[in-house]
């Protein structure tokens, strides 16, 4: 577990887009073990040589990691049907060669592809628990390892599969379950895998869930990680408070597909990562998530945008929003007697200085007739507002109020109806908007409640 890391959160089809200073679509986040956060710009890093690929299969589970040293590991494949797209992920990657093959457990979601896989690549080691099944999946496995002349190892606790030591900097990985002999749930004979480089660390947990959580939390073992797979794509059956508390990660990783018929992932479980201020990032959201490191920085890339992985927001998946801590907090579309121009206050929520330059005020989703560019230079200072004032943009018969990038990507954005003249619809204390307006406006200061108490 780091001591104290950088976290760089990037979206790969924001990459290269913006030039200002605080927060470009490269995301720093210093975070310590006191969980006390800052963001700074994007220092000089090191080589990223650990990429962990959390594969988006939908409902199912594949995992690809490179190693540093150059070799390849793979944690299941998908279902069935996944087995094709997992070969041309990992062709695309340049693998030849896999080193270290696990199907954690014989459930189709994810050994469904493992046949494939192994027809298509160099295997040199192959784990599977001591857990047999009678499907058709599992005999195709069998059969391909079989084919190939591959022997297997059981997958259970006390396993390295590698410790070595590359440029100073340790890479081990290590087995911490199986640890009994036979469970009543198939997914229990999910091996949970920690890796670690240099002072960063990861928990693949398969689909294990709290019987085989205790189980290790029992033996007192280190499992302390940045990033946590959860366990059985975020179901309430995995992940519980104790052994979220023993794990400690920054960052949570759920593979789930969209619309799931199971319910995953557990409202129950998004709430406890939440209140341990964990950043959520789920395959159905983010598309396919790669994570890298260089043994002291992690670095977060996402196949779709997304919106606030942060703890406490929303996220939600969209081709044109990006994730921003900067919102609209108060709008004043009809001025009149009191005030002679209309305007919107911006608020930065967050500890660092935001540059703004470039920016703009758009009241329509494809440009409104007077959409406003923020002048370059301006800054809105930490835990601070900016008020925007402008003439002729929006309707007191209702409109659209977006603020968006320089390359027109939606930051935030609200809709009103009919407004009262010299009213502002308001967030209620800086964070859910109104149902109504307000007759106090207060620009450039905190919202309160309507009644101003």
């Amino acid at each position: 577990m780091i001591k104290r890391i950088r976290i760089i959160f990037i979206l790969f089809v924001l990459l290269g887009l913006f030039s200002c200073s605080k927060f470009l679509n490269e995301i720093t986040t210093i975070i310590s073990t006191t969980n006390e956060v800052t963001t700074t710009t994007k220092a000089q890093t090191a080589t990223m040589d650990l990429e962990i690929h959390y594969i988006d299969v939908g409902q199912a589970d594949s995992i690809y990691i490179k190693l540093p040293n150059n070799q390849h590991m793979l944690i299941d494949a998908g279902n069935n049907s996944d087995g094709v797209l997992v070969v041309d992920y990992l062709l695309n990657q340049g693998v030849t060669t896999i080193n270290y093959l696990i199907g954690t457990h014989p459930h189709e979601d994810h050994i469904g592809g493992l046949d494939d896989v192994i027809n298509h690549f160099v295997i040199e080691h192959v784990y599977l628990p001591n857990k047999t099944s009678s499907t058709k999946t599992y005999d195709s496995v069998l059969k391909a390892i079989s084919d190939k002349e591959l022997s297997v190892t059981v997958a259970k606790e006390g396993i390295i599969l590698f410790d070595v030591v590359l440029n100073g900097k340790t890479i081990k990985a290590n087995m911490l379950s199986p640890i009994s002999e036979t469970y009543t749930d198939t997914n229990d004979y999910s091996p949970v895998i920690k890796l670690t480089y240099g002072n960063t660390s990861y928990l693949f947990t398969g689909d294990a869930e709290e019987v085989v959580e205790e189980e290790i939390l029992e033996k007192g073992v280190d499992i302390e990680a940045d990033v946590l797979k959860l366990g059985h794509h975020g179901s309430d059956s995995s992940t519980s408070q104790d052994f979220l508390d023993a794990v400690s990660p920054s960052i949570g990783i759920i593979c789930v597909g969209k619309d799931n018929n199971y319910g995953h992932p557990s409202e129950e479980i998004i709430e406890r990562l939440i209140n341990n201020g964990v950043e959520i990032y789920r395959t159905d959201e983010a598309g396919t998530i790669i994570v890298k490191s260089n043994g002291d920085e992690i670095l977060v890339e996402t196949e779709k945008t997304i919106v606030n992985p942060n703890p406490g927001e929303t996220t939600t998946t969209t081709e044109n929003t990006l994730a921003f801590n900067l919102i609209i907090n108060e709008v004043l579309p009809a001025p009149n007697s009191i005030f002679s121009q209309e305007w919107i206050e911006l608020y930065n929520p967050t500890s660092e200085d935001i540059d703004i330059s470039g920016f703009i005020i758009d009241d329509i989703e494809d440009g409104g007739t007077n959409p406003i560019t923020i002048d370059q230079g301006t800054i809105i200072e930490a835990n601070s507002y900016c008020v925007l004032y402008f003439t002729k943009m929006f309707n007191n018969s209702g409109d659209d109020v977006r603020l968006l990038s320089p390359q027109e990507l939606v930051i935030d954005e609200f809709t009103y109806q009919d407004t009262e003249y010299d009213y502002s619809w308001y967030r209620i204390n800086n964070l859910d908007w109104d149902d109504s307006q307000t007759e106090n406006p207060t620009p450039n200061a905190f919202n309160r409640s309507d009644d101003n108490e």
